[in-house]
C-alpha cells in the first residue's frame, strides 16, 4: 500500500502478489460493465468512481491494473482543487461525508 501526492493529485495504491486479473476482466471493469455474478458484487468499483468524480472532479477515479499470474494494482486518486491543498481535500471529513451521501442521490 502507498499513497502520496503527485503533482495536484492525492493518490492511493494497494497492489497484491494473487493471480492477477484476466485482459477480458480488466476491459470490463474499465468499461463500467463489471459484474461478478454475485448479487450487489462488482458496484464497488462503480460506486467509489462516482464518489471521487464528485468531490474531486472528472479526471479523478479509480484505475486497476493487472499482469496475470503476477499481481493486481487499484490505483485511487484525487485532483486538488486549484490553488488548493492537502487540508482542501483530507481536512474536512464534514465536506467529504456530505459529498458521499450526495453520491448515493445522484444514481
Amino acid at each position: 500500500m502507498r499513497a502520496g501526492f503527485r503533482g495536484a493529485a492525492l493518490y492511493i495504491e494497494v497492489t497484491d502478489n494473487g493471480e492477477g486479473i484476466t485482459q477480458k476482466r480488466l476491459d470490463e471493469i474499465a468499461s463500467g460493465n463489471y459484474t461478478s455474478g454475485r448479487m450487489h458484487h462488482g458496484i464497488g468499483l462503480k460506486n467509489v468512481q462516482k464518489r471521487l468524480e464528485i468531490i474531486y472532479g472528472g479526471n479523478s477515479g479509480v484505475r486497476v491494473k493487472s499482469h496475470l499470474g503476477e499481481y493486481t494494482t487499484v490505483s485511487c486518486a484525487g485532483t486538488l482543487p486549484q490553488g488548493g491543498n492537502a487540508a482542501n481535500v483530507c481536512g474536512d471529513s464534514r465536506q467529504a461525508r456530505r459529498g458521499f451521501a450526495g453520491a448515493g442521490k445522484r444514481d
